[in-house]
């Protein structure tokens, strides 16, 4: 069966996605300290998307919460348009897509907190070039492992932060049919005819009428 993980949109679920089921493998068979299950009764670790913090749910486990920031979009080609096709009036556009993640470690306990966020950096450094290649990432790195604090949310919490770049394309396709296209540009036309000349546009005798 070929790998398509690798081609599905990076949405921001889809990137949390990637970075829960990532260390949630690697905790589940990997740990002992620090060993994952899917029982919140059973497990010794917390992995969860960062809008699901519960202080609750980390009173007697540490945790890994993941908080995607914000996508940055910057061009590849002009107008981001990637290839044309006259044959079929399809267009591909393309941008290249720059998003940083923070996988926030939090524990009560100190010690804890800093035996936690070593494992899970490692993890990522070690494995970064497998997951850049796997899920079609044109860049994964691990920028930062932040200093050890109290959690701004609730000061009984230790946290480190642990910043991935991670770099990949958005790509999309338009068709557009010959007839459809002119009768679009036609219907803006009579609705700014209509926009210009109207009580929305008029402010007294000036804009009165449509220019010529």
């Amino acid at each position: 069966m070929p790998n398509t993980i690798e081609k599905i949109r990076k949405t921001p679920l889809v990137v949390t996605g990637i970075f829960l089921e990532l260390l949630k493998a690697h905790f589940r068979v990997n740990s002992d300290q620090f060993r994952y299950t899917d029982d919140k009764t059973e497990t010794r670790v917390i992995i969860e998307p960062a809008y699901n913090w519960d202080s609750t749910h980390v009173q007697k486990r540490s945790a890994i919460y993941i908080k995607r920031g914000a996508f940055s979009f910057s061009r590849i080609a002009i107008n981001d348009q990637q290839s044309k096709d006259l044959r079929d009036s399809t267009t591909e556009y393309t941008l290249r897509v720059n998003l940083p993640v923070t996988c926030m470690i939090i524990s009560k306990v100190s010690g804890e907190v800093e035996r936690l966020a070593e494992e899970t950096s490692e993890v990522l450094l070690a494995f970064k070039e497998q997951i850049r290649q796997d899920f079609g990432f044109k860049r994964f790195d691990v920028v930062q492992v932040g200093e050890i604090g109290l959690l701004e949310e609730s000061h009984e919490f230790y946290a480190v932060p642990i910043v991935v770049s991670t770099e990949f394309t958005e790509s999309w396709i338009v068709q557009i049919e010959a007839l459809k296209l002119q009768q679009v540009i036609v219907s803006a036309k009579e609705g700014l005819t209509q926009f210009v000349s109207g009580t929305d546009y008029s402010s007294g005798d000036y804009n009165e009428g449509v220019y010529d």
